[in-house]
């Protein structure tokens, strides 16, 4: 799961594979570099809640 805050403030839920559809191309780059990273550590027991800022 993939929280993304707006710079007004609001809180988007997605999962990731919905998250990295986002039209700004530096999101998408960076939810591409957190993807790969988040499926190489598949196996870490805690899951971890991701917060993206998007200016």
């Amino acid at each position: 799961m993939v929280t993304v805050i707006t710079s007004d403030g609001n809180h988007y839920n997605y999962y990731i594979t919905i998250a990295i559809t986002f039209k700004n191309h530096a999101s998408i780059h960076c939810l591409g570099s957190l993807l790969n990273k988040v499926t190489k550590k598949k196996k870490k027991k805690k899951k971890k809640e991701k917060v993206i800022y998007l200016n």
